[in-house]
């Protein structure tokens, strides 16, 4: 399984996802999932929909992962053929100049001052975005506009996965949440031989780095009973803070999350919490525990309060160096998320969703 997934992940990687602009993303995710599923759809809204029926009555059970990714998008074109652009999704600064990007299908690079020219307290500083441009080899607007670059062209890291001196250890842009998408997909291919009951759908929903928006409309078209994410959490385990994860050490399990001040977040149902920790515990998967309240925010904000209510879980990849052009993650912890999830569906048919 695990050269699998990570084979599913390398062909992810290097496709465009900025959020908004997930068609490759979505296009290949759904022909994967048609080899394997009852069922695929594809909304105007981009959200991609697998069905898997199982062989006896029970509850059903959306899991989902987000097709898109942080980037940016052109908002100025300027006369010597350099480009103005925006971030979207929150992406640090630091991780800006000189990062290699495609802009529509142009490769370019983010400018940055060399350093022999730096100078005063500008020295060693990251560049604000706002100041920040991209040069695509152009000499004028005029040629930008020729290679159809314009405002509102989306901006996207780029790179393909690659393994680190540990092959388990893999690094590229947009693992949050291609590993997810790809989780899924190997779900899929596992199902087809699991006996169950109830239903699972998998959803690889649209913009979850700026509105949430495609798992909200999910929710509200599936009425699931029950939802999962499968989705990513900053690990820094090399970097040191306050939040305790490490890749290799098994999914993270929200119990808590969500911005406070923004007024949206996502406590895990008691029932949800219940069923990955038994789980976990059937199939001999470690686990981390986590309630981050304060630092992120996911899906789960979306989708636990659509409808009549969708009572929630979360099982999460740690990575390193969130939203940069080199995520790092263990595909280890991946494998281990299949085997969860496929326990939590074993476990469908005895799922009491009550809340007391």
């Amino acid at each position: 399984m695990k050269e699998d997934l990570k084979k599913i992940l390398a062909e992810l990687i290097p496709l465009q996802g900025v959020s908004g602009f997930e068609q490759d993303v979505v296009r290949n995710v759904s022909e994967r999932l048609k080899k394997h599923a009852d069922r695929v759809e594809i909304d105007n809204f981009g959200n991609v929909y697998a069905t898997k029926e199982g062989g006896a009555p029970g509850p059903s059970l959306m899991i989902l992962a987000h097709s898109d990714e942080v980037g940016g998008v052109v908002c100025e074109v300027l006369a010597d053929g350099l480009l103005k652009f925006k971030t979207v999704g929150v992406v640090s600064d630091a991780v800006l100049p000189a990062a290699r990007v495609r802009v529509g299908g142009i490769t370019g690079v983010i400018v940055s001052m060399p350093a022999h020219l730096e100078t005063g307290s500008a020295a060693g500083q990251p560049g604000y975005p706002g100041n920040l441009k991209i040069d695509v080899g152009a000499a004028s607007a005029a040629e930008v506009k020729a290679w159809g670059i314009e405002v509102g062209t989306p901006v996207s890291f780029m790179g393909d996965l690659v393994e680190l001196g540990n092959p388990d250890r893999i690094c590229g842009h947009a693992i949050d949440d291609r590993i997810g998408c790809a989780i899924i997909i190997r779900l899929f291919q596992e199902l087809e031989n699991m006996s169950f009951a109830g239903k699972v759908y998998g959803v690889i929903n649209v913009q979850e780095e700026t509105t949430m928006s495609g798992a909200g409309i999910a929710a509200y078209r599936l009425q699931p009973d029950c939802a999962i994410a499968v989705d990513t959490v900053p690990a820094n385990d090399t970097t040191g803070g306050p939040v305790k994860f490490g890749i290799g050490r098994g999914p993270v399990i929200q119990l808590a999350e969500g911005v406070q001040r923004a007024w949206v977040g996502t406590m895990a149902h008691p029932a949800l919490k219940g069923a990955i920790l038994k789980a976990a515990a059937e199939v001999g998967v470690e686990v981390q525990l986590a309630a981050e309240v304060g630092h992120w925010t996911t899906d789960g904000a979306a989708v636990h309060r659509s409808g009549r209510g969708v009572p929630f879980g979360f099982i999460s990849i740690p990575r390193r160096y969130a939203h940069s052009p080199a995520e790092v993650g263990d595909i280890n912890d991946a494998v281990a998320a299949v085997r969860l999830l496929k326990g939590v569906i074993n476990g469908l048919g005895g799922l009491d969703l009550r809340f007391v």
